[in-house]
């Protein structure tokens, strides 16, 4: 299920519920009831624990398969599963060279 797969990242990561509790900004007693799967998160849960732990891998989270691919892979996979950080750094990058072209193009007139 679910939960125990994010359970098992969240041990992983090494933290505990009171500290993920902080992070995600909800109660402690909620983060264990979630946890142990007493209680269904929310659409806007999970989009703050994707923006918390962008590293997490939710296709593997939710997916019924075991066999289906760790949630803690390495960095150059998690890129892969993560479209929104990918896109983000190709945006960054395309910044950078704007500005490089802008200064070549001033020093060249």
């Amino acid at each position: 299920m679910y939960y125990e797969k994010l359970a098992d990242y969240f041990k992983s990561k090494g933290l505990k519920q009171k500290e993920i509790a902080k992070i995600l900004g909800i109660s402690e007693q909620m983060t264990g009831r979630y946890l142990k799967g007493k209680d269904n998160m929310s659409s806007d849960l999970i989009q703050l624990i994707v923006q918390k732990f962008p590293e997490i891998n939710l296709q593997y989270i939710f997916s019924n398969s075991e066999d289906d691919i760790t949630c803690l892979a390495e960095p150059e996979i998690e890129a892969y599963f993560n479209v929104d950080l990918e896109l983000k750094k190709i945006e960054e990058k395309i910044v950078l060279i704007r500005t490089h072209l802008a200064r070549k193009g001033q020093d060249e007139k």
